[in-house]
């Protein structure tokens, strides 16, 4: 089973399972889908899906990074969220 959403709350109990999307705000050139559809082709051929996904979106990785850290700065913040950012765009 695989989770398409656009709020990681989605599926926050298995981050393996789930994969982010941007939220469609009514943009023209908005290419999210053409990106799930090319994604999810490359996830069929894959015997764990879930291992692909953490590698693709690393979600659990920033999720423990949070974890009883907090964040100390606005500078890490900015950072996380780039970083994180930049993982919901890695298209294949």
């Amino acid at each position: 089973m695989v989770i398409v959403d656009n709020s990681i709350i989605s599926f926050a109990f298995n981050l393996s399972s789930g994969i982010p999307i941007k939220a469609f705000v009514g943009e023209g050139n908005d290419d999210e889908l053409l990106f799930m559809v090319t994604y999810l082709e490359e996830v069929y051929t894959k015997p764990d899906i879930r291992k692909f996904i953490s590698q693709t979106f690393k979600l659990q990785e920033y999720s423990e990074r949070f974890q009883g850290h907090g964040v100390k700065s606005k500078k890490e913040e900015r950072k996380l969220i780039k970083e994180a950012q930049q993982s919901l765009h890695v298209k294949k």
